[in-house]
């Protein structure tokens, strides 16, 4: 796996490098190799993904993100279901992570594949969207989001979802719809 963020700002501090920011994407590159006759395995497939994630700035607390996927199995001589490529599917609408970056309605395992896939993640995150407008949740440390999923996968219809979340619930946590 490899990734590149063009511009990427750093601090010093005690002879350490933290990361600050940039203005650009981080572009990822991510390979899995399925070797034959390691540990007994039969398999022999070279899957490769490429990807590019953002999130900016919009406003005071305000932050726009976004994820693009594409990735094929360049070669697949042999390979079994636990190879194929299955993606980040959340079922239960509570979540300690993040609604942003998974399919909340998508059924386990339903678009798993051998094939070309793309995938698109886009979020609006705000502290004040809607419900923190209302007098008496107006003092939550609530952040709520807006967020569009996509997936296609060769062979299949494009599925999409659309859907809102509050997360920051307590200290962690986060609901949806």
């Amino acid at each position: 796996s490899l990734s590149y963020t063009p511009e990427y700002f750093f601090r010093m501090y005690k002879d350490r490098k933290y990361m600050v920011s940039s203005k650009y994407p981080t572009f990822t590159l991510d390979t899995r190799f399925g070797i034959p006759d390691i540990a007994g395995s039969d398999v022999k497939f070279i899957q490769m993904e490429v990807g590019v994630k953002q999130s900016i700035e919009v406003g005071s607390s305000n932050k726009f993100s976004y994820k693009l996927i594409y990735g094929d199995f360049l070669m697949k001589d042999k390979l079994y279901f636990p190879d194929f490529k299955h993606f980040n599917t959340q079922e239960i609408p509570v979540t300690i992570g993040d609604f942003a970056n998974s399919f909340q309605l998508l059924e386990y395992y339903r678009h798993s594949t051998e094939l070309g896939y793309a995938q698109g993640f886009v979020s609006y995150t705000s502290p004040y969207l809607a419900l923190k407008l209302l007098p008496w949740v107006s003092n939550r440390m609530w952040v709520e989001s807006l967020y569009a999923s996509y997936l296609y996968t060769k062979g299949s219809k494009p599925y999409y979802e659309f859907g809102y979340s509050i997360t920051q619930i307590s200290i962690f946590g986060g609901i949806g719809v």
